[in-house]
């Protein structure tokens, strides 16, 4: 995992993302009562009517973004500036530096991958979903599963936010069906409500640890995995700088070609990371996945000639 300095004043910091959250999420300007008041919503101990406490907050944000992604009206409020809209590059830092002070122990992993989808909704729908897991209160939500277009709705108890592999999951009680289940962040399109009405206790760390290592090992794997890789020749240069894992380390065989050496929790976090550079990269080992590939590539391959033009 890489090395990351809790910053002082975590309070505030916290607080200014959120505040941050709530302007982003809106569709247009938000007054500076309506952000307070869906704040507090949310946040049991603040109390507050005082602007200031806004403006305090957009200034942090700025200060830690070095840019001005809000904008301020007097008689309308505050808003997300238009060019950051569909600018995903502000949200990368914003969306890890909150998972980095309310999840730090959970994750294991660079954010890039996870964060490289994100829009401006993300990090509120991440900030409630944290409020729900704090407060222990039910959250309702939208989720579209893998090849499928129409939402379900999901009622869930939040049980734990964690990163794993190149995914970012969100794992509770689902309410409905009475099991714990996890939901893959990027997949939430829509938070509904938080029941404030709502109550529950978390269950023993072990029912957690059990479904960590019983349904998200096909994420993780059991343990890393080494990994050694072979790169063409006319490709070596250019792949060298490439960045494919945090483990990487490249060295030569007696043969003099070029091998990439990771560590790497499952294949198919393994196949994304290469599949750009299919016809200059050969899988050495492990075994297994090397096989894996072969097959995959098999598969594309009569799926491509089944197509006609």
């Amino acid at each position: 995992m890489e090395t990351f300095q809790k910053p002082d004043k975590l309070s505030h910091i916290k607080r200014s993302l959120e505040i941050g959250s709530i302007i982003a999420n809106a569709e247009d300007y938000i007054s500076s009562d309506q952000i307070l008041r869906t704040y507090s919503l949310y946040n049991k101990s603040f109390s507050s009517n005082d602007e200031s406490t806004i403006k305090r907050a957009v200034k942090a944000v700025h200060s830690f973004l070095k840019l001005k992604i809000f904008e301020s009206k007097p008689s309308f409020g505050y808003r997300l500036k238009k060019e950051y809209r569909d600018n995903r590059n502000w949200i990368l830092p914003i969306f890890t530096q909150y998972l980095f002070i309310t999840e730090f122990e959970s994750l294991n992993y660079l954010m890039e991958p996870v964060s490289h989808h994100l829009d401006s909704k993300s990090l509120y729908f991440l900030y409630l979903f944290q409020c729900a897991k704090s407060n222990r209160k039910t959250i309702q939500f939208e989720y579209v599963k893998y090849l499928e277009t129409k939402p379900k709705i999901k009622f869930l108890n939040v049980y734990a936010i964690v990163q794993r592999g190149r995914k970012l999951f969100v794992i509770g009680l689902d309410t409905q069906n009475g099991d714990v289940r996890h939901y893959i962040f990027t997949q939430i399109t829509k938070v509904i409500r938080i029941d404030l009405e709502s109550n529950y206790d978390l269950p023993d760390p072990k029912l957690i640890s059990n479904f960590y290592s019983d349904s998200i090992e096909a994420y993780e794997g059991v343990s890393s995995q080494k990994v050694v890789l072979r790169l063409s020749k006319n490709s070596e240069t250019f792949l060298t700088k490439e960045y494919f894992h945090k483990s990487q380390k490249f060295y030569r065989d007696n043969d003099g070609y070029l091998l990439l050496e990771m560590f790497i929790n499952n294949a198919n976090e393994l196949f994304s990371l290469v599949s750009r550079f299919m016809v200059d990269i050969e899988i050495i080992e492990p075994i297994k996945w090397r096989e894996k590939y072969i097959e995959n590539l098999k598969n594309a391959l009569v799926l491509h000639q089944k197509i006609k033009y």
